[in-house]
């Protein structure tokens, strides 16, 4: 026995520590900068100088989060929080955890400049995290598996590489959002935790056990599921000493699974006065949304629970959870998964690919690894971390939605089972003959490179058509899509078909389906989550206008429509542009200064995008609404339209006219 520290540990495991060597740890750090690389590269639409541009909706939470602890509060504006908003006691809070925040406060905390521009920053240093991590955890595995196994040390960068582009973790590339940055930093800082409470274990002394409580401490802070799994781990080894009656070391690792979910408790208490739970009813989004708040009651108020674990382990363990397209990049989700026994899920989820195609191999070393761990570990602490990182899986298993992103939650358990697996394919290396390993050899290739390609596309389709597209973006990959098609095949996509009216079709619909409206008035595309999206509209084509006129004192008309008529009130507090219905029906935007003279004002009145009019003058919006009846709109007397084309909706109208 050895005392280091007033931790005790059998001195047989002392040697055991796992520590990389010097090449190993260089390796290491050669496929972390690579992994780092490739999620730049495709989170900037491979423009690494935009790294620092304005995100969508939800990129400005954190830094909102971080000025207001620099001010002494956690509730943040409501126009910032939109949706995800929870009104508690009059004010706005959200129920993102605060780890992202406390990193940004030496930034964007004091730095207002910075706000929504850190998020993809933040995502690649968690990349990095991740892939540090999860080269010390196969480092720290070998000494249980085959303490004189020898990989080159190659393969250390290829699991710090692989642990990010070759997981679902490459699919936040896709866009900066809070959503992703909170999983991916849960992922990395739980795989980070898990690291450092096993050296702790191996190598006790009171420095390795702080470190190992507050990096679980903050993973818990960034995501319950899966950060929670370096407290569980503490706190199994706690038992462990529980049982070798070793009352002080199981009362300190006790503490220091309390001291870790604290810091949770504590600022959700500040923020909802509870300890663990949100009031889900007080979201804004419950409360706007029938869907949710169908979903609500039919599980009375929970959004986690065993009933929803059917369909979730059906989904996120399938093999055949994707599909095949015609068009670049070939992948796409595949049909949405239907709920197992009539449950009901939140809105429309289940467009998610699964753990077994997002990361086939590590899959494959994770399922040897599961057997090794639960039959060969005589040491046992192999299967305290697989059962903590497993058991911080159930929160996003048992949870009543199905989103592509949270395959993340499960990367952690699967990087720690597979490392084993890795160490026990290596005992068996020498054995095979050249074809057994030049053939699992090309197989292992083949399955990675297919994993990476798959996160690769549905990142592309969730980027350009689902997540908070962007027009100019979408129009680029369906350019591209198109670019690749023609070359490819001579006859064209069966996807695209032409149709007339104000409306697009509301059932019936396949994802990945284009609909021409009229002679190229608009193309769309539809996609299962986020329905209809505007690819490209024709300026004058009936949907958007480019207008140029004056307005003068008093009201103008702008457009007029079947049943509506737009004006534009001009007074001493600005221009006020006014909707009218026939029926009676109002609504009119906030005064805007115009100067007077000559302007140019874009118009969008798209009846078959959910009725959206809305008002541009340069980059400024100056009026949008959904939800209004605008069909057949005309630009009024007085204002010219600007005539224009839509090259990429007339190249695809030529395809499937010839």
């Amino acid at each position: 026995m050895a005392v280091v520290g007033e931790m005790i540990y059998e001195s047989a495991e002392a040697p055991s520590t796992g520590r990389l060597t010097r090449d190993e740890r260089k390796w290491s750090w050669i496929g972390t900068l690579i992994a780092v690389v490739v999620f730049v590269l495709l989170a900037t639409w491979g423009q690494p100088w935009n790294i620092f541009q304005k995100g969508p909706y939800s990129s400005d939470f954190y830094d909102a989060q971080a000025q207001s602890i620099v001010r002494g509060h956690l509730d943040i504006p409501g126009k910032i929080a939109g949706i995800e908003g929870i009104s508690v006691g009059g004010k706005t809070q959200i129920y993102f955890g605060v780890g992202p925040a406390i990193i940004r406060l030496p930034l964007s905390g004091w730095i207002d400049g910075l706000t929504g521009r850190l998020g993809i920053l933040s995502m690649t240093i968690a990349v990095g995290v991740l892939g540090l991590a999860a080269a010390r955890l196969l480092g720290r595995s070998r000494k249980l598996v085959s303490p004189g196994a020898v990989l080159a040390p190659l393969w250390f960068g290829v699991m710090a590489a692989a642990a990010s582009i070759c997981t679902p973790v490459l699919f936040l590339a896709s866009r900066s959002t809070v959503y992703h940055e909170a999983i991916i930093w849960g992922c990395a800082a739980s795989l980070a935790g898990l690291d450092l409470v096993l050296r702790w274990w191996r190598e006790p002394t009171r420095r390795r056990f702080v470190a190992a409580v507050v990096v679980a401490a903050f993973a818990v802070s960034c995501r319950i599921t899966p950060g929670i799994a370096p407290a569980f781990a503490i706190g199994f080894f706690g038992v462990v000493l529980a049982f070798r009656r070793q009352w002080l070391g199981a009362l300190t690792a006790v503490v220091g699974v309390l001291v870790a979910l604290l810091g949770f408790a504590l600022f959700n208490w500040l923020r909802f006065r509870s300890l663990f739970s949100v009031s889900n009813e007080d979201q804004v989004y419950s409360q706007i949304d029938e869907a949710r708040k169908q979903f609500l009651a039919a599980n009375n108020g929970r959004i986690v629970g065993p009933q929803f674990l059917p369909t979730t382990i059906l989904r996120y363990f399938s093999p055949f959870a994707m599909d095949w397209q015609r068009m670049f990049p070939f992948v796409n989700f595949g049909p949405l998964q239907r709920p197992v026994g009539g449950v009901v899920f939140d809105g429309v989820s289940g467009q998610s690919s699964s753990i077994v195609l997002g990361a086939p191999v590590f899959f494959i070393f994770a399922v040897i690894g599961a057997w090794w761990t639960a039959k060969s570990d005589q040491t046992r602490q192999w299967f305290v971390l697989a059962a903590a990182a497993v058991i911080a899986t159930f929160g996003t298993l048992a949870f009543g939605s199905i989103q592509h992103r949270y395959l993340v939650d499960l990367v952690p358990a699967v990087i720690v089972l597979a490392c084993p697996g890795v160490w026990v394919l290596s005992k068996r290396w020498v054995g095979f003959s050249n074809l057994t390993r030049r053939s699992l050899a090309a197989i292992a290739v083949v399955l990675s490179l297919f994993g990476m390609w798959l996160q690769f596309g549905l990142a592309l389709e969730n980027r350009a058509f689902v997540m908070n597209p962007i027009a100019s973006e979408t129009r680029s990959i369906v350019a591209l899509q198109n670019a690749i098609d023609q070359r490819l095949f001579e006859s064209p996509p069966l996807n695209i078909k032409q149709l007339f009216g104000e409306e697009l079709p509301r059932e019936g619909n396949v994802d990945g389906e284009f609909v021409i409206l009229d002679d190229c008035a608009g193309l769309y595309r539809f996609s299962a989550l986020s329905k209809w999206v505007v690819v490209e509209r024709k300026l004058g084509g009936g949907r958007q206008f480019l207008l140029t006129g004056t307005l003068g004192a008093g009201s103008t008309p702008l457009m007029t429509g079947w049943g509506w008529t737009l004006t534009a009130n001009r007074s001493p507090d600005g221009v006020v542009f006014v909707y009218d219905k026939s029926d009676g029906y109002q609504t009119k935007s906030t005064a805007t200064a115009l100067p007077d003279g000559p302007l140019t004002l874009e118009v969008v009145a798209d009846q078959s995008q959910y009725g959206v009019l809305s008002i541009r003058n340069s980059d400024s919006t100056l009026f949008e609404e959904l939800g209004l009846g605008v069909q057949y709109p005309e630009p009024a007397p007085g204002w010219t339209s600007t005539p224009g084309s839509a090259p990429l909706c007339e190249s695809l109208l030529s395809r499937i006219k010839e």
